[in-house]
């Protein structure tokens, strides 16, 4: 089983979430969830937002957030789309994180200079035998296993 993660558009929200009100800054973010390889689920609690400052911002993991990503298996071939959402009490986020409790798999950061490209862990190399980008141009989604 192989789950692709997409993760862009961090950013300010002003949506409103049933049950929750926020003791600091709503922030979201869109998620893709794919299944490259047998039926996976995707496992929406290990993403966190993150400062520069390494602070992180735990997802917020309410039935009923509009958009939500949908935790329900997804077959080989197929995808989901969805928004993940944070709570953000400190330094504004420019990254989330994938973590399996144990250490961080995947990081997707902002833009900024010295920062990761989105997808890619920091100084990560391709896979053995596999191409590098062409300069200037992100790398693949990178696949959770």
């Amino acid at each position: 089983m192989i789950t692709n993660y997409t993760v862009s558009n961090l950013q300010p929200s002003n949506v409103s979430i049933p049950g929750y009100t926020p003791k600091g800054t709503l922030y979201q973010a869109e998620i893709t969830a794919r299944s490259d390889a047998g039926v996976v689920t995707p496992m929406v609690k290990d993403f966190s937002a993150r400062g520069p400052n390494g602070q992180t911002y735990k997802l917020i993991d309410k039935p009923g957030a509009p958009g939500g990503l949908n935790p329900a298996p997804i077959p080989q071939g197929q995808e989901s789309t969805g928004t993940l959402y944070f709570d953000v009490t400190g330094a504004p986020p420019n990254g989330v994180v994938y973590n399996d409790g144990m250490q961080d798999i995947l990081i997707w950061t902002s833009n900024v200079p010295g920062a990761s490209t989105p997808g890619e862990a920091p100084n990560a190399s391709p896979a053995p035998g596999q191409p590098s980008p062409a300069p200037g141009q992100p790398p693949a989604p990178a696949p959770h296993a």
